[in-house]
Formats: C-alpha cells, sequence, structure tokens
C-alpha cells in the first residue's frame, strides 16, 4: 500500500463469460466479468471505502449513479420532467435532445487518461500510483468450458467486478462533464430550462448513457454530430428533434410511441390499475401455493393478509401502497435535499423555488411524477402506529414459522377444517374423522375433540385450561403468552 506495489499473482484475474442472449454467436453476445481474488478485492474496497466519502464533492450533479448520497432516480425524475417541459413548449424556438449509448466504456479507457483525471481530480502522488498499480498490473484469463485459456495482458480499460472500477469510471467522466460546461460557457452549447425560472440543463449522465439537450438549430445539431463522433464515436442514437414552427412536430415522444413501449413490457395491462393488480395476484398465488392454471383456496382476505403484523396481517404491502411508499419518500426527500438538482427542478417548475408543503399542489398539467408526489404528500405528515399486544406476541414466539402461520390463520378463524371445506363445496362431509358424531370446525379441531382435549390437559395444567375454554378458540388465543406459555 505504501510503495504502490503488488506482489506477483495478486492481481490475476478470470474472466467469465455470460450469455446475453440465447444461442450467443459472438463476443459481443456476451457479459464479461472479472473474478478477482479476495486479497486483490480487500486491498481496492479499502481504496474505495476512504474515496467515497469525498466522491459527493467532486462529482456534479449531472451524475447520480455510484455517488454515494445520490440515487439514481434522482436524474430519472429530471430526464422526465425535461421531456414534460419539452412537450408542452410553444413558440416557435424548438429544443432537441440527444441520447449516446457508450459501447464497452470499461474496455476502453484509455490508462493515461485515466491517471491525468486523477492527477485533476487533486489525488498526491502516492494515491494515483496505488490506485494505478491495480488497474496496470492486472493479468487475465477467460475461462471456457471450465477451462483456463491463454493469459492476455491488457493495455487499456478497466474490470467490471473490481470495486473500484465504477468510481474511476464516474471520476473519468466527470472530465467529459466540465468540457460539456466549459462548450457552454463559451456560447458553442446552449443549454435548456425546465421552466421559466429553473436551473440550465445542457446534459445528464445515466453511467453509461448520455443525454444531451440544446436548443434545436441547425448550427447546434451540426457542432452535436461532430462533438458526439469526436468524444464517444459515431454511433449516435438521435431520440428526438423539435421543431415548433408547425404543431405536428411539438410532441418530443409521441403517444403511439409510449403506448407501443408500454404494451411491448405488460401486453395484458393497459394502466397503472392494471399493473399493480397483475402484481398482487401473482403475490397471492404464491402465498397460497397457487398457479396460473389452478386456483388454490385463499384461506383469509388479501385485504387482512396486507395488514402490518401487529394488526393482524402478514406484513405483505399491496404494489399501490409500495408505490405511494415511495412517492412519499420522495417527497420527504424533496423537504430535506433542497438543493439537490432534483428537487431544483421540480420546485422551480411547480411551487416557485419554495419548499412548503402548503404550496405544493398538482395544477393542470403537470407531470405524472409531481401529481403522485402530491398525492403521497399526506402521508408524509402522519406518525401514526398501531399495536395490538396479542398480534406483537404471536410474531416473537420462538417457534418454527410453520407453526406461527398456522397460529396466524387460527387467530382469523381460517384454519381449514372439514366444516370450512364443506362451506367452500370442497367435500360433502364435514365432520370429523375421530368424533363422527360432532362437526370439524376449528374449535373442534383446536379444543374440543378427544385427542385435543388430552394434549391441552398435558400442555397447560388445570391452572391454565380454564383460559382454553372461552366462548370461542379466537378469544382464547388473543390472550397470548400467558396461554401458549412459549418463551418471547
Amino acid at each position: 500500500m505504501n510503495e504502490g506495489i503488488l506482489e506477483q499473482g495478486m492481481n490475476d484475474t478470470l474472466i467469465t463469460l455470460i450469455p446475453k442472449i440465447e444461442n450467443p454467436t459472438n463476443a459481443s453476445h456476451f457479459r464479461h466479468i472479472s473474478l478477482c481474488n479476495v486479497i486483490y478485492k480487500i486491498i481496492t474496497k479499502t481504496l474505495t471505502n476512504r474515496i467515497k466519502p469525498i466522491l459527493q464533492k467532486l462529482i456534479g450533479p449531472e451524475q447520480s449513479s455510484f455517488v454515494p448520497g445520490r440515487q439514481i432516480l434522482d436524474n430519472i425524475l429530471v430526464y422526465q420532467e425535461m421531456l414534460h417541459s419539452m412537450r408542452l413548449k410553444q413558440g416557435n424556438s424548438g429544443y432537441m435532445m440527444l441520447k449516446i449509448d457508450l459501447e464497452k466504456t470499461y474496455d476502453r479507457l484509455d490508462w493515461g487518461f485515466i491517471r491525468d483525471t486523477l492527477s485533476d481530480v487533486g489525488f498526491n502522488e502516492k494515491w494515483t500510483k496505488n490506485i494505478m498499480c491495480r488497474v496496470e498490473s492486472s493479468t487475465l484469463k477467460i475461462l471456457w468450458n471450465g477451462k483456463q485459456l491463454d493469459e492476455i495482458i491488457p493495455s487499456r480499460g478497466i474490470r467490471q467486478g473490481d470495486s473500484i472500477s465504477p468510481y474511476i469510471f464516474v471520476l473519468c467522466m466527470e472530465r467529459l462533464s466540465h468540457i460539456i460546461k466549459n462548450e457552454m460557457q463559451k456560447g458553442n452549447w446552449k443549454g435548456v430550462r425546465p421552466s421559466r425560472y429553473g436551473p440550465q440543463l445542457c446534459h445528464l449522465f445515466f453511467a453509461d448513457d448520455l443525454v444531451f439537450f440544446a436548443k434545436a438549430t441547425q448550427n447546434r445539431l451540426g457542432l452535436s454530430r461532430g462533438a458526439s463522433t469526436i468524444l464517444v464515436g459515431p454511433r449516435v442514437n438521435v431520440l428526438a428533434l423539435a421543431n415548433r414552427k408547425s404543431s405536428s412536430q411539438r410532441i418530443l415522444a409521441r403517444r403511439k410511441q409510449e403506448d407501443s413501449l408500454t404494451s411491448q413490457a405488460c401486453p395484458q395491462l393497459a394502466t397503472w390499475k392494471g399493473i399493480w393488480e397483475a402484481i398482487d395476484r401473482k403475490i397471492r398465488r404464491f402465498i397460497w401455493g397457487g398457479t396460473p392454471q389452478k386456483r388454490k383456496c385463499h384461506l383469509v382476505r388479501w385485504d387482512v393478509v396486507t395488514l402490518p403484523k401487529n394488526q393482524g396481517g402478514l406484513g405483505i404491502r399491496t404494489t399501490k401502497d409500495v408505490n405511494l411508499a415511495i412517492m412519499a419518500k420522495l417527497g420527504w426527500r424533496l423537504m430535506k435535499e433542497s438543493e439537490s438538482l432534483w428537487a431544483k427542478v421540480l420546485k422551480s417548475k411547480y411551487a416557485h423555488g419554495k419548499h412548503r408543503f402548503e404550496i405544493f399542489n398538482a395544477k393542470k398539467g403537470s407531470s405524472n411524477a409531481w401529481r403522485r408526489i402530491n398525492a403521497a404528500l399526506p402521508l408524509v405528515h402522519q406518525e401514526m402506529r398501531f399495536m395490538d399486544a396479542a398480534w406483537e406476541t404471536l410474531w416473537k414466539i420462538k417457534v418454527p414459522s410453520k407453526m406461527k402461520d398456522f397460529l396466524w390463520l387460527a387467530m382469523h378463524g381460517q384454519v381449514l377444517g372439514n366444516a370450512e371445506r364443506k362451506r367452500r363445496g370442497m367435500t360433502g362431509d364435514g365432520r370429523c374423522n375421530i368424533c363422527p358424531e360432532r362437526e370439524e370446525s376449528m374449535e373442534h379441531i383446536l379444543r374440543d375433540c378427544k385427542q385435543a382435549k388430552e394434549v391441552w390437559k398435558t400442555m397447560l395444567g388445570h391452572a391454565r385450561l380454564n383460559a382454553w375454554s372461552q366462548p370461542s378458540c379466537k378469544q382464547a388465543l388473543d390472550c397470548g403468552k400467558y396461554l401458549w406459555g412459549f418463551p418471547c
């Protein structure tokens, strides 16, 4: 660590190839993952943990991937709001957006460029030497059909699977961000504002995907093509070019394209409500052991299953509630992270830069994200907790999970005995096999059957047997750990 030198063999790496598609035919159809040895990973993890705390100060707000304290969702929100503003833009001037996908970015990073980047960032000579030693001293062997092929000595690139690689990549991308900002300051590139007083944006980075925003002029488009070729290569995918002179060209992402994407992703679903219901349906099947071809009995109602555990449910949240919770978290972050780029974009667009809850509202023409956040804001104000001692005791009992699940069903009165099976039309005989004169209800199974009585006498003794003689089993089970006698 002090000398920046690794012992021989410590940086040897095996490359495993994971197919991206069925029946791959060439190298581009594989995703390669570097398998570094444990000692090397410990060293790079130590370096990475030292870099992480300062990374947020080094990386601009246009990047959110791999930066501690930021989420990739932040830039997605900014991207959606920019598209929404472009879609509503009126007038003769137009906007354009370019999406550029960088191919094999890790493999093509030049080592000299990495060294210059580390120096420009401010790393001292020792740190730069330590990092570059780990980048430049690697040797590679490809695993193919369980065997190691001949050794490869790379001359550029960083490895996927190395814990420090994402942070090196982010630092290198920040240099590109500075080049773009310098061009904007010189007037060669003019960014786009999502609202009149919003921040001016010219680019966003999503790991190896870049998105550029600019005024849609012929000169600007020519400059972007030249810059794209110089910086990232000839493969440039122009997503949208909006010319505001005719109404037919006002929409950047046409509704037809959006519907097509939705139908490709979820062909059977047309609305968000449909998506929520489809996901919940699959969860219900999994809980009760059903399949799309065969439906099993759902012994407890879904609205009860989705209650918190301390209210008698299983703590499984509906997809709609999960979405609402995510939106509420965004509302909370909107208040706490007022200086972040995504918060500035939303507040400048809908709240005139202020951050009081009272002025937040979803006006006509607001984006979907803003409407969802406003719908969830009431949850941010609520701090309510509901406790039920019996349910709390149930989930703390130190017994196998199967026993907890059975007790949970019993406390809801939904043990599947013959009486319940007869009620559901699953059998014609609802009597107990041991006591033919009695119906096999839940109370009979757990308490009134001859064999059940003998078990409870042995377990509870006479002192607590009266509590078990409550009018219903549910009332007896509600007696909690006094009755059960299990350690919590």
